[in-house]
């Protein structure tokens, strides 16, 4: 969390490739998830092979099912 805010129930996700290379010369990515007023951010690495719709899902309800956060999104926009 940020500052103390309590988090927007709107999210927002990126999943992106960085310019960073892990094992094997392979491409990291990064799947960010922000609230709509940036009060919280949440950033995981991902290997290539594992940039794929299931992974995303899974990261997702990992982040919703943690406690720490007081707002669960009712809304969660996709970019790319």
């Amino acid at each position: 969390l940020v500052d103390g805010k309590t988090p927007s129930p709107d999210w927002e996700l990126d999943c992106y490739s960085r310019p960073v290379v892990g094992a094997g010369a392979k491409k990291l990515w990064e799947v960010l998830v922000t609230d709509s007023t940036g009060s919280f951010r949440f950033c995981k690495t991902l290997p290539s092979n594992q940039v794929n719709s299931k992974e995303l899902r899974k990261t997702v309800e990992e982040l919703m099912d943690d406690p720490s956060l007081p707002v669960k999104p009712t809304t969660i926009r996709f970019f790319r």
